[in-house]
């Protein structure tokens, strides 16, 4: 008898851990879909990204030929909205490149199109990846930004002096 209480009660401790992860799943699809998207507040051309980031010492692969254009502001809003930062990190498995990349995926989930991108940078022997984006700053200048997903600092490239976030391979999608 004691035996069958505790199946019954283990059953329905099961079944509604289960509907717990249901109703958590279910609601961080409604919150990946509920995710406000940067103002655009017009385009930048591929010849202006281009300018901004030789005028940085820098080149990159590029797949079109203008995006939109924001602030950091709301791209840094954005960006926190989407709780990549809160994963956990396990190396080889849950990364530098994979905080990067996931957080890229936002950006495309619902096809927005700023120049948001993926840039890896690092020393001899050793690497790091990290996002890259162009907006326009408090003055409404065009700048191109570095911003950690795994910890959601940023800052401008031009004013960085960090080994580990010098740019080696850029690709802007």
């Amino acid at each position: 008898m004691i035996k069958e209480i505790a199946k019954w009660i283990l059953k329905k401790e099961l079944e509604e851990t289960e509907n717990i992860i249901f109703d958590l799943e279910t609601e961080l699809e409604m919150l990946k879909k509920k995710l406000p998207e940067p103002k655009k507040l017009g385009k930048i051309t591929l010849q202006e990204i281009k300018s901004l980031l030789y005028k940085n010492g820098l080149s990159a692969k590029h797949l079109d030929n203008w995006y939109y254009i924001s602030t950091k502001e709301e791209i840094l809003k954005f960006a926190k909205e989407t709780f990549v930062h809160k994963k956990t990190y396990v190396s080889e498995e849950n990364d530098c490149e994979d905080f990067s990349l996931s957080l890229i995926g936002y950006f495309k989930q619902e096809l927005m199109h700023f120049p948001f991108g993926f840039a890896g940078g690092g020393g001899s022997g050793w690497a790091h990846a990290f996002n890259i984006f162009v907006a326009l700053d408090e003055n409404n200048i065009v700048e191109l930004y570095i911003y950690e997903p795994q910890t959601t600092q940023c800052w401008k490239y031009s004013e960085l002096n960090n080994l580990m976030y010098t740019p080696i391979g850029l690709i802007m999608i």
